[in-house]
């Protein structure tokens, strides 16, 4: 993921050169970055009732009650599954 949001930073850095300033590219900027760093970091927090997750700042969150999981296993991804 960094990888991703370094290479975006560079793109736009490039497009930037090339045309120089304007609006719509600032607009487009910011709302690409602000969705790659809501997902730079994956938080799992497990208490007495829940199971929360949260991608980065928060914006995107689920929480899931532990009574109703009926099971879990544990798997193996490839690092390309993020």
């Amino acid at each position: 993921m960094m990888f991703i949001l370094l290479a975006t930073i560079f793109y736009f850095w490039f497009i930037f050169k090339q045309t120089g300033s304007n609006l719509i590219f600032y607009i487009t900027m910011f709302f690409v970055l602000f969705l790659l760093f809501s997902f730079l970091s994956l938080n799992v927090v497990i208490d007495d009732k829940y199971l929360r997750i949260k991608f980065g700042y928060g914006i995107f969150k689920k929480k899931f009650i532990l009574k109703e999981i009926v099971s879990a296993k544990s798997v193996k991804n490839h690092w390309y599954y993020g």
